[in-house]
């Protein structure tokens, strides 16, 4: 399901990278790219073509995206790499920080849905007012 749109060599400079990269995009009806500074902050590009299928097709793999759909592929295909590459320790260490991320995520979700708070955020008699008051305009 997923390639390597380039390879990891020391000998490449980061313009030889970029080039390289969108090179292999042009073909492609969309992409999404995310990657990760030095600070840990994520940032994403994308593009894709102004045609129907070129957005339905963009709009498919942004929903799979934040679905969690690519999760499982997405991991194998990281794993499998990992794994041709001989980098047997940033496999090891990838699957522990994913392990941990996924138990800190069920940790959060688990004590909000188990959390003794009984006040309500939002009361069921404003969220009518302001429904009645948007039919009246």
């Amino acid at each position: 399901m997923f390639k390597k749109w380039f390879s990891r060599t020391p000998k490449e400079t980061k313009e030889t990278k970029e080039a390289i990269l969108l090179n292999g995009l042009q073909d492609q009806l969309g992409w999404i790219i995310f990657s990760v500074d030095n600070d840990g902050i994520i940032n994403m590009d994308f593009d894709f073509g102004t045609d129907k299928r070129s957005n339905e097709n963009f709009s498919e793999l942004f929903d799979q995206i934040n679905n969690g759909d690519l999760l499982k592929t997405s991991v194998a295909f990281i794993q499998s790499s990992l794994k041709q590459q001989e980098r047997m320790s940033d496999l090891e260490e990838f699957n522990e920080n994913t392990e941990v991320l996924k138990k800190m995520r069920n940790d959060i979700l688990s004590d909000l849905l188990t959390q003794e708070n009984e006040e309500v955020v939002v009361k069921p008699t404003d969220i009518a007012k302001l429904i009645l008051k948007d039919e009246d305009k």
